[in-house]
């Protein structure tokens, strides 16, 4: 799997150090958003070759998107079910859309492109 951000980079944005106690959450989190940036892009190689995975170094909007898609899986964890200044740990987190949406710009020049075949 690819490696289209990292922990560092992700705790780095939340502006945690590396020996927070959430430092593992995040790792998963990390992890999870590879894995979810991955599956969009679905870059296999086709029967003529064409759309091979990415490779390191990544283009930036991809590292940016991926650290962000963590960065929302990470924040989820303390989110409420659409209630204003509350926190409670028994409330149901009520996200209405997948985490990556948001930078679906960001990762569409990089995507493989769809085929069609009519009905």
């Amino acid at each position: 799997m690819p490696e289209y951000t990292t922990p560092e980079l992700v705790l780095g944005r939340l502006r945690l150090p590396d020996t927070d106690p959430d430092a593992p959450f995040v790792a998963s989190c990390t992890t999870a958003a590879n894995l979810l940036v991955d599956n969009w892009l679905d870059r296999d190689v086709d029967d003529l070759g064409r759309w091979p995975p990415l490779v390191a170094p990544y283009p930036d909007p991809v590292v940016i998107a991926a650290t962000n898609v963590a960065v929302k899986l990470y924040r989820g964890k303390d989110a409420t079910a659409d209630v204003a200044d509350t926190w409670d740990a028994q409330l149901v987190i009520r996200e209405p859309r997948d985490p990556i949406t948001p930078e679906v710009p960001k990762l569409a020049p990089w995507r493989a492109p769809r085929g069609w075949a009519p009905a």
